[in-house]
């Protein structure tokens, strides 16, 4: 084998190497990638339930927000009344 011919197999050896490092890399980074888009999923995934929850409590807090404000109303029209009666 000539000096030349030696020194192009090294260097597509070399070049073949590079490549070989490149393509590890990327892999790594779309492994990582996964990670993070499965994280992500799980993330929204408990957000989701978190809003059901929300959602629920905040619809039976207004339940019990209003039932106060109408007893708070009949109490109030009732005072109101007895003191009409009382008046006259």
């Amino acid at each position: 084998m000539t000096l030349l011919a030696s020194d192009h197999i090294r260097k597509v050896k070399g070049e073949i190497e590079e490549v070989k490092q490149v393509m590890s890399e990327n892999i790594e980074r779309i492994l990582d990638r996964g990670d993070k888009i499965e994280l992500l999923v799980d993330k929204s995934g408990d957000l989701s339930e978190q809003a059901l929850k929300f959602k629920r409590s905040s619809k039976q807090l207004q339940r019990k927000l209003w039932w106060h404000n109408l007893k708070l109303q009949i109490i109030i029209v009732g005072s109101v009344s007895v003191f009409q009666d009382m008046c006259e």
